[in-house]
């Protein structure tokens, strides 16, 4: 009996681990979903590998407008998709989505002091997204990748590179 119980025990820990490992979290989010930028590596370009669910509205996470007085729009997870931690001052980083098949993709990004950016437009007038911000301060920024259409689902890369 004890041997029974013992390997009971060893299944229902591994299953446990099994299903932590599986929640979302903003507090752990896979080290794959974060980068540290820095002026020694800001010319690298970081990309970024997601997968965006529209399921909730953005704007409920930070507001309905940004700093630039742009309305925050789309669907996408509860907790931010990706954390980048900035360290020392950049004139400027970019963050761009390409989405894997045409979406129309919107991005939330939420820095120190909770400073609010927000696009749903690209330069280069494709459903993908950009999102310059210049004089970027060091600190911790959340990233949202959403989807201009509630209930879409998608799979996208998230370029991010410093200047």
């Amino acid at each position: 009996m004890f041997g029974q119980l013992s390997q009971l025990m060893i299944l229902s820990a591994a299953a446990s681990g099994m299903f932590l490992t599986t929640l979302p979290s903003s507090a752990a989010l896979p080290a794959s979903n974060n980068i540290q930028l820095s002026a020694t590596n800001a010319q690298n370009r970081f990309v970024l590998r997601g997968f965006s669910k529209g399921t909730v509205a953005l704007f409920q996470n930070v507001g309905d407008r940004d700093s630039r007085n742009n309305r925050c729009m789309g669907y996408g997870n509860l907790d931010p998709d990706h954390v980048v931690e900035i360290q020392g001052k950049m004139s400027a980083v970019t963050f761009q989505v390409k989405t894997q098949q045409p979406q129309d993709s919107t991005l939330v990004i939420q820095g120190p002091n909770n400073v609010v950016y927000c696009s749903s437009d690209a330069a280069d007038g494709s459903k993908n997204t950009a999102l310059t911000i210049n004089n970027f301060k060091e600190g911790t920024y959340k990233v949202w990748v959403g989807s201009l259409d509630a209930g879409t689902t998608f799979r996208y890369n998230l370029s991010v590179h410093g200047q």
